[in-house]
């Protein structure tokens, strides 16, 4: 079963799963949370690129590329606890590889919606580390 877009809101995409955190990294720890930081920058500095290609290859119909970006993102947001975010893509994936364009781009457009949000949420967080 599928959300809906109303489950994919900027908010929910924004919003970190801290609970997924501490189950790998001790958030009270220096180390970890350096850790943490210099990941957050990675994905700061990567993902916007990686959404616009998306973006880009959604563009195109090129729905191969569309799955592999979306593959890329999902582990880089589930990793660092934007579930809803890692759900999203794994949303794309799966109708990018069903081949249905139509679903494939509302998801990805319901993705762009939220895109901002979710980069400042990502940059919101770190700084809070």
């Amino acid at each position: 079963m599928r959300k809906t877009m109303a489950d994919w809101s900027p908010e929910a995409l924004a919003t970190p799963d801290t609970s997924l955190l501490e189950e790998i990294f001790d958030l009270e720890d220096d180390g970890d949370r350096e850790v943490l930081k210099e990941l957050y920058e990675q994905l700061l500095e990567d993902g916007p690129e990686r959404m616009a290609n998306m973006f880009e290859a959604m563009e195109g119909g090129e729905l191969e590329e569309v799955d592999r970006i979306a593959h890329r993102l999902k582990s880089s947001f589930g990793n660092l606890g934007f579930s809803t975010a890692s759900e999203l893509c794994g949303a794309i994936m799966a109708a990018a590889r069903e081949g249905d364009a139509p679903q494939t781009r509302e998801l990805v457009e319901s993705f762009g919606a939220g895109g901002e949000a979710l980069i400042q949420g990502i940059a919101k967080f770190a700084q809070r580390l």
